[in-house]
């Protein structure tokens, strides 16, 4: 009996061995997934995430991530290439890692924005058109209603929509809006004396150039009710808007002046705009400006002239508006007036001081706690920064010569870099090496013109830099043979003497 028991025994845990395995690994795991609930998670039916898998899934999480990054900064370049801003956009390609850039996608990029000056061709065909506007009608059943004012409305207003055409119809004829003062500029002779004078303008070849502008921007003229814009505000996102009040009495914000609409046109069409151009706004002051009052009704009045009944211009234009102001303005002491007043005073005194420095330095933007720096491109985006050059010579790798720039690029800074160094080691011409960056032809020229001898990474598919020059006949002395001034030198290049 007892032999019995043990063979059934003995039977039945063969028989359980025989199932178990009897059964694949991946059939093992799925059934322990299944009980688990991760059933489907991992790849080979593993109930868990095994070390390797989590290795290849990190490594993937980085590859996505790198990927993401590196579209992000050739985003961002493009849209700045986009609106002409070439050596912007090769700014931001320099921020991407090494690694990442060598990426076929930053190579193409980057030869098509140092090519891209190249492309401007001088504008020289004649006047370049200004059109005027004035303040817009959104909703033209409210503004042509038959009262006083539809007139005047209708004899020296466009529509919204007829501007968005217009400028739709000067987008398709090839026309690019350009800043006013890069076709001229406020120059002062060495006795002090400051006239205007016309600039080179450059521009994308088979584009014609326009300037834009709004007349009179402070909406005195118009009625609230009208279906045209009574103010501008800014939206959640910062941009600027046009605010109306619609048939209901509801204050609506959106695209219903020139101002939004232009914006909006120029975000859709970066190409319109060149190197960032918007229009001009013409303020007069005298009523407001942007539809808020800066100025009491008296003093208005005295500007403006008042009525018979004693009430100022200023009064009768903002009636009908909402409460807002006049809550805002009734809350006010006059030694709260005062000091905005004094503030302002002072606000406008270092904003034109600041003004005047960027008209004398020739630049766009300035930062009135430090001057001398510019905005650049960082890693934490955009921010007032400098520059800092470094040359390093080969043997020992010590520091031999920096400086700080305000150039938001290298790529005018190959010159000056190895003319330092030359200085600090006391020679009288070296070899440079500097990466693509520092590649423009003008300066790889001067520093060959100079006797040294630049080595940068050559543009992609290159070997090579190769220059191209016109030849010139000109007469060559002995005298200018042995000479080593630039223009002299190049004079003779193109005259090919050697």
């Amino acid at each position: 009996m007892k032999n019995k028991i043990l063979h059934s025994v003995t039977a039945l845990a063969l028989g359980c061995v025989m199932m178990i395995t009897g059964c694949t690994r991946s059939q093992i795991n799925y059934q322990i997934a299944e009980a688990i609930g991760t059933a489907g998670k991992y790849e080979n039916n593993e109930p868990v995430e095994t070390p390797r898998m989590a290795e290849k899934r990190k490594l993937l999480e980085e590859s996505e991530s790198e990927e993401a990054t590196l579209l992000e900064y050739l985003d961002e370049a493009e849209k700045l290439a986009q609106g002409y801003n070439y050596e912007e956009a090769i700014s931001v390609l320099n921020m991407i890692p090494l690694a990442q850039a060598r990426d076929q996608r930053v190579s193409e990029a980057r030869e098509r924005y140092e090519s891209g000056d190249s492309n401007l061709v001088n504008w020289a065909d004649g006047e370049i058109p200004h059109l005027c506007f004035p303040t817009l009608i959104y909703d033209t059943v409210m503004a042509f209603d038959g009262d006083d004012k539809a007139s005047d409305y209708n004899t020296t207003m466009v529509t919204c929509k007829e501007f968005s055409a217009i400028l739709q119809s000067l987008y398709e004829s090839g026309y690019i809006l350009i800043d006013i003062h890069s076709i001229a500029a406020m120059i002062t002779d060495d006795r002090g004396t400051s006239s205007m004078e016309e600039q080179k303008l450059k521009l994308p070849d088979g584009k014609r150039p326009i300037i834009l502008s709004q007349d009179n921007l402070n909406y005195s003229t118009v009625k609230n009710g009208d279906g045209i814009a009574t103010k501008l505000v800014l939206d959640e996102d910062g941009k600027v808007k046009a605010q109306y009040t619609d048939n209901e009495g509801h204050d609506v914000v959106g695209d219903y002046d020139f101002i939004p609409i232009l914006d909006s046109f120029i975000e859709e069409h970066p190409d319109f705009s060149f190197r960032g151009a918007r229009g001009i706004v013409s303020v007069s002051g005298s009523e407001g400006v942007f539809g808020y009052r800066i100025s009491s009704g008296s003093d208005a009045a005295s500007a403006e002239g008042q009525d018979s009944s004693g009430q100022s211009a200023v009064d009768m234009s903002s009636s009908g508006q909402d409460d807002t102001i006049s809550a805002i303005a009734g809350a006010l002491t006059k030694e709260d007036i005062s000091g905005v007043l004094d503030y302002l005073e002072r606000r406008k005194k270092q904003l034109t001081e600041a003004l005047e420095q960027m008209e004398s330095d020739g630049v766009n933007h300035i930062c009135t706690t430090d001057p001398e720096c510019r905005l650049m491109k960082t890693r934490d985006g955009v921010r007032p920064s400098f520059n800092v050059q470094t040359a390093v010579e080969s043997q020992n790798h010590l520091i031999v010569h920096y400086d700080v720039t305000s150039e938001c690029v290298d790529w005018k800074m190959l010159e000056d870099g190895i003319s330092g160094a030359k200085e600090a080691l006391g020679v009288e011409n070296l070899e440079g090496i500097a990466d693509r960056g520092y590649g423009s032809d003008e300066g790889i020229l001067r520093c060959l013109l100079n006797g040294d001898t630049p080595t940068i990474h050559p543009n992609k598919g290159e070997k090579c830099r190769t220059f191209r020059f016109e030849k010139e006949d000109t007469e060559i002395t002995d005298e200018m043979r042995l000479s080593d001034d630039h223009d002299t030198l190049l004079a003779c290049v193109k005259a090919g003497v050697l």
